[in-house]
């Protein structure tokens, strides 16, 4: 179990130290030889294994919740005839994910009797009451705006969305509707279908308004995908913005692909070299449990057997190497104070432990369940998950090496734990095997973990799942085929955090990152700074890149009495400089505020990278430096005079004080956070994205709530407030 505690401290310091994307997104690739025919007795060759396992997982997922992210593979009888599909869920069990998936397999088994093409409606109508929720997200029909919001008529569902990005196509070429009279004929279905769901959600001809939905979708996406996606980059940004084309074209690949997906099940079911497997289908649920890390903590805890940070500070002096010495003295000059460090992440193990809070993700589960039965015939190949597999995931089974697994999304989740294996039926081989895997793992972390702190590089944010590809021949009349997207999915369905903590694929960029703000560091040991708030663009997407707007205007959040300062439109904001991802310290943007960047403090301010959830604390005293807070979108400097200010906005009767220390916190809010402040008014929040100016005497600004900031589907709450001496 000492295993299972150095890799719970060492995923949290790497984690804390790096944020949850610590490798870039990656796919991975098949052996070659695996890629044709059946082979070496088996009736499905390892492509045809993989679109069967992806579009049962597509159409069996029925949740956009992080909670429920599952993972699914097959096995084939010895005789051929039947299959088994063992399902895992990161929160097992599951009822509702393994009847929604047995109703699946039995409308396959039914096709392989007497097939008919009337089974597709029939599979469609059963996906859609299974799955109508993350249906409805892919609608943009969840949550209709509020009233008084600002938001215009095309952001609000995808159907709209289309139409106005037509409507903007035809504006520039008055030919297009004429060269395009399918397309225009479609959308305005489209748009009448989503209308009818939003008018009478509950009522029976919702279902078939949503089954027409996917099989217009379906035709969109086959003709005229390039055209829509060539048509969507030419629409200038004032009048859509990148974010939202971004969501246009994934939510309509992601309807587009539900006909498809269960054409190709079917066609899997009746065709006669594959029949025999879909006559039975017996549905498996995995249930595997954590190892117990509450032993651990029943007795001492030898310092070897633990995290880096507890055995350099704890273990025998002999241990220490030099690449651990060099990295614990830079961690050392960012933290202060490293057994502070220590304590923080050890209590945080101890704590989730006894909350229960560590989790076996599902493909894990998968594998310890199919390592369990060596005497199947034809074992499982392939695991899919209805998100891609995380950095442990992917690292796991890679280093097992029987089982393969489309592609990963680079995140790491310090509460992702090894599974209990002490009562799997296995051999004393097997085991060590197992526990020797365990110790290659949390050396390889541990490796990455040293790289990670001597390289302050930080990796972007990506999205963990995508559009899969399938044969063309087999889910359209036309025999197009579906190219494979790189777009990523929208940010209210897949960005959310896996249960351990927090569903394609995205090219990473990378983005500076001095030292991050922990707990250990609220000793006070910072120096000083200017007083500044300022927000500026994040990087964006080469594909989306604009010119930078040339002045960066601070935001005027100080009364008066305080140093004013110009205020802020949210279009005077200036993008960071695209290279500013390779360099090796954070460049301040030229502005009219130069002379307030002009100090050498304010030139190295301490970087902070927010994490969806997690709130960031400091106490500032009189002479701290500013910090600068990052998401992907929103970027805030703030510095003691600023935290000053906002905390008298929440006791104003000791603002007079100016010697007490002032302790910030700063929170990334999560999805479920961010519901939670739905209805805060809209003037109570700063939005950059709107044209609004907002002046010094706005105190409405500062609420209990503390101060947000919010931009796209991005919100950041700032709480300022006295500490006592």
């Amino acid at each position: 179990m000492n295993a299972l505690l150095r890799l719970a401290e060492n995923t949290y310091l790497l984690r804390d130290q790096k944020g949850e994307c610590v490798v870039p997104p990656r796919r991975n690739d098949m052996e070659d030889g695996d890629k044709g025919a059946a082979n070496n007795g088996r009736v499905l060759s390892m492509r045809q294994e993989l679109d069967l396992v992806s579009c049962l997982t597509y159409l069996s997922a029925y949740s956009t919740h992080s909670h429920r992210v599952m993972a699914l593979c097959v096995e084939e009888k010895a005789d051929h005839e039947g299959l088994v599909v063992s399902v895992a869920s990161n929160t097992s069990p599951d009822e509702k994910l393994e009847k929604g998936l047995k109703r699946i397999t039995d409308i396959l088994e039914k096709q392989t009797e007497i097939p008919s093409d009337s089974c597709l409606d029939f599979l469609l109508y059963h996906v859609l009451e299974h799955g109508r929720k993350r249906l409805d997200v892919r609608l943009g029909s969840v949550k209709p705006p509020s009233a008084g919001s600002e938001m215009k008529k095309y952001e609000r569902t995808t159907s709209a969305r289309l139409q106005k990005a037509l409507e903007c196509a035809q504006k520039s070429d008055r030919n297009f509707k004429v060269n395009h009279p399918d397309l225009f004929r479609l959308s305005a279905k489209f748009m009448e279908l989503t209308e009818i769901v939003l008018a009478s959600p509950t009522t029976s001809s919702v279902s078939d308004a949503l089954k027409h939905i996917l099989h217009i979708t379906n035709d969109i996406n086959v003709t005229y995908r390039e055209t829509i996606s060539q048509r969507l980059d030419r629409i200038p940004t004032n009048v859509m913005d990148p974010s939202t084309k971004e969501s246009l074209k994934l939510r309509l690949e992601q309807l587009a692909l539900y006909v498809p997906a269960a054409s190709k099940l079917l066609r899997f079911a009746a065709k006669s070299t594959t029949r025999s497997l879909f006559r039975t289908i017996e549905v498996r649920q995995v249930v595997i449990g954590t190892g117990d890390l509450m032993t651990v903590f029943d007795g001492p805890v030898s310092g070897h057997a633990t995290g880096l940070l507890e055995s350099y500070l704890n273990g025998p002096k002999p241990a220490r190497g030099a690449n651990l010495a060099d990295a614990m003295n830079k961690l050392r000059q960012k933290q202060k104070n490293l057994s502070i460090l220590q304590k923080e992440i050890r209590d945080a193990v101890v704590g989730n432990t006894r909350d229960g809070r560590y989790k076996v993700h599902a493909e894990i589960q998968l594998l310890v369940a199919c390592e369990s039965n060596p005497k199947s015939a034809y074992p499982p190949r392939v695991f899919k998950s209805s998100k891609h597999a995380c950095y442990l995931c992917d690292f796991v089974i890679k280093k097992h090496g029987k089982y393969y697994i489309p592609k990963t999304h680079g995140k790491l989740y310090n509460l992702w734990m090894f599974p209990d294996v002490h009562d799997c039926e296995w051999g004393r081989k097997r085991k060590k095997q197992w526990s020797s895997m365990i110790d290659e793992i949390n050396a390889g972390v541990e490796s990455l973990l040293l790289e990670k702190i001597r390289n302050p590089l930080i990796l972007k944010n990506p999205r963990e799942s995508s559009i899969f590809s399938l044969d063309p021949s087999v889910y359209h009349p036309t025999g197009v085929q579906q190219e494979e997207t790189a777009v990523a999915d929208e940010a209210v369905e897949e960005r959310e955090d896996h249960p351990q903590d927090e569903p394609v694929g995205q090219t990473a960029h990378q983005n500076t990152s001095p030292a991050v703000v922990t707990s250990s560091e609220l000793l006070g040991h910072a120096k000083t700074s200017q007083s500044m708030i300022a927000l500026q663009e994040p990087v964006k997407d080469e594909a989306v890149a604009e010119e930078p707007i040339k002045d960066t205007v601070p935001i005027a959040l100080m009364r008066q009495g305080t140093p004013q300062m110009t205020p802020l439109t949210a279009r005077s904001i200036q993008s960071l400089d695209h290279n500013h991802a390779a360099t090796k310290e954070e460049k301040p943007a030229k502005s009219r505020t130069k002379s307030l960047l002009s100090s050498p403090a304010a030139v190295k301010p301490t970087i902070v990278n927010l994490t969806p959830g997690r709130s960031k604390f400091h106490v500032f005293q009189a002479s701290s430096k500013c910090i600068r807070y990052h998401t992907p979108k929103i970027h805030i400097e703030l510095s003691h005079e600023e935290a000053r200010h906002v905390a008298s906005q929440s006791s104003p009767s000791r603002c007079a004080e100016p010697l007490l220390d002032i302790r910030t916190e700063v929170t990334w809010l999560n999805l479920y956070q961010s519901a939670a402040f739905s209805d805060v008014p809209a003037g109570n929040i700063v939005d950059l994205k709107s044209k609004k100016v907002w002046e010094v005497a706005e105190g409405v600004l500062f609420t209990d709530y503390g101060l947000l900031f919010r931009k796209g589907s991005e919100t950041v709450r700032l709480k300022a407030s006295y500490v006592e001496k």
